[in-house]
């Protein structure tokens, strides 16, 4: 299932593997993003009763990130709504171990971009995948991990056009998916 095609997404947020996004008549929409170039939609809250037309009338923000894990969604008609919790379906994201651990620098990145991926045991078959966000792949390493820091510098961004991006980087067991942002 999908928001409707008429109505006009913005104010995206990336946490974890989920992205979050306000879409005016069609309130909140959550998107698990595991696999970046498949997007499912995990979770939806419509804020707006008024019939959907392409104005900017209804959902306008969404903040994801308070400690209890409720969801704060802002609609211009209709107010804030702090959305409960929600348990995401069992098996719609791979969590990584406590051990394993994601970090981009600089943010944003301009020339180049510096990752520090590190892991409690070596991995072999490890992917990274630069994606727009279509979920367009732009670039793409196989690699396998040593345990502890590893530490990858990616020259390639230069030639990306300013914009946001998804490194999903895929272990044997886990999946890891951060937010890039290049400018020029």
């Amino acid at each position: 299932e999908q928001a409707d095609p008429n109505s006009i997404p913005h104010n995206l947020i990336v946490r974890g593997n989920y992205l979050y996004v306000s879409y005016y008549y069609d309130g909140l929409q959550v998107y698990d993003i595991s696999d970046p170039a498949n997007p499912v939609r995990a979770y939806y809250y419509d804020t707006s009763t008024l019939p959907n037309e392409q104005s900017y009338k209804g959902a306008w923000g969404v903040y994801p990130f308070l400690p209890s894990g409720n969801i704060l969604v802002s609609d211009m008609q209709n107010g804030l709504f702090v959305v409960e919790a929600v348990e995401m379906p069992t098996g719609s994201v791979s969590t990584p171990d406590a051990g394993i651990s994601l970090s981009l620098f600089p943010q944003p990145a301009n020339e180049y971009l510096a990752v520090n991926i590190q892991v409690e045991k070596a991995t072999q078959n490890t992917s990274l995948q630069l994606l727009d966000l279509t979920g367009r792949q732009v670039w793409a390493k196989e690699l396998s991990l040593l345990q502890g820091e590893n530490n990858i510098r990616i020259e390639e961004i230069y030639s990306l056009p300013a914009g946001c991006y998804l490194l999903n980087v895929k272990g044997d067991t886990w999946q890891l998916t951060e937010r890039l942002i290049i400018s020029r």
